[in-house]
């Protein structure tokens, strides 16, 4: 399948006119890597949302003591890394390439032109934004909610 048509299929995208797939064409940057690859870790800075094109990613969490607490894995064609996208957020888990992965990435400077060239394309990626950040805001909820049972300080 084409990488165009590809990306234009993928639900997150499907929808948009032809121009706003076009206009994140531009910005897109295609780039393999190889199995064991940090895209990026928990606790540091990471300006880039990616879409796996093929291959697996690791995606996990871990609390204070350095303990797995969370832990999935991205499939082709799902997009991870949206948190990045904001300034000077950390990331709030690690990605590591679990195969031989090629990922379309998309950097701060490409997000931040969308919103003139696809404005459409640039508020439902703000929006997935936005949801990712209540998804993390809930973990961290049930989070401090568990240790407050244990007894342990927040």
């Amino acid at each position: 399948m084409e990488f165009r048509q590809f990306i234009a299929t993928l639900p997150a995208f499907e929808d948009l006119p032809a121009q706003d797939i076009e206009a994140l064409l531009q910005v897109l940057h295609y780039e393999p890597h190889i199995a064991g690859y940090d895209f990026f870790t928990q606790g540091e800075s990471h300006p880039v949302m990616h879409v796996l094109l093929d291959g697996g990613v690791r995606v996990t969490r871990h609390d204070d003591a350095g303990t797995v607490v969370d832990a999935a894995e991205v499939r082709g064609g799902e997009l991870f890394g949206l948190l990045g996208l904001v300034d000077n957020l950390p990331a709030t888990a690690t990605a590591t390439a679990s195969s031989a992965v090629g990922v379309a990435s998309l950097n701060r400077e490409g997000y931040q032109w969308l919103f003139a060239a696809a404005p459409a394309l640039a508020r439902r990626l703000e929006y997935m934004i936005a949801v990712q950040l209540a998804r993390e805001l809930q973990y961290r909820n049930r989070l401090l909610r568990a240790r407050l049972r244990q007894g342990q300080q927040p």
